[in-house]
């Protein structure tokens, strides 16, 4: 997978940071974060890192405001 795909990641494609595995989920929150499993004091710092793709409708390329799921082991 090349950057641009990670950063755009799919609703409903899994990635994993370290060893626990998120999900991507469109979502329809006025506050987009609400639901989310990051953190949002550290959301911003692990997406200029390339760690979490991008959440926000206004960045991705499919237009959709999307939270991650999940963050089990």
């Amino acid at each position: 997978m090349n950057k641009k795909d990670f950063e755009n990641l799919e609703v409903g494609k899994s990635f994993q940071v370290g060893y626990r595995e998120y999900k991507v989920m469109e979502t329809e929150e006025i506050f987009g974060c609400e639901g989310c499993c990051i953190d949002k004091n550290i959301c911003e710092f692990l997406k200029t890192e390339n760690i979490i793709p991008y959440c926000s409708k206004e960045i991705r390329e499919d237009k959709k405001d999307v939270i991650f799921v999940g963050g089990f082991e």
